[in-house]
């Protein structure tokens, strides 16, 4: 399977969660590994909307319930 990855939908992606990740009070590197964790989904060719919803989940975790992440 192959997929066509633009860079401005790759920088889109970023930007939302580097949005999310504020708004929820994240630390830098738990944005960052939230962003690796979106354009890795995004790159196996699964949705934007899905790599998203991955990125918040992995956010949501580690923000809303005190999660591994020291």
């Amino acid at each position: 399977m192959t997929c066509e990855l633009y860079p401005s939908d790759l920088f889109r992606l970023r930007r939302d969660v580097r949005d999310y990740g504020k708004s929820a009070q994240a630390t830098r590197e738990l944005i960052a590994s939230a962003e690796r964790i979106a354009v890795q989904t995004a790159c196996k060719g699964v949705s934007m909307s899905q790599a998203l919803t991955n990125a918040r989940a992995h956010l949501w975790s580690y923000t809303s319930h005190g999660g591994r992440v020291a």
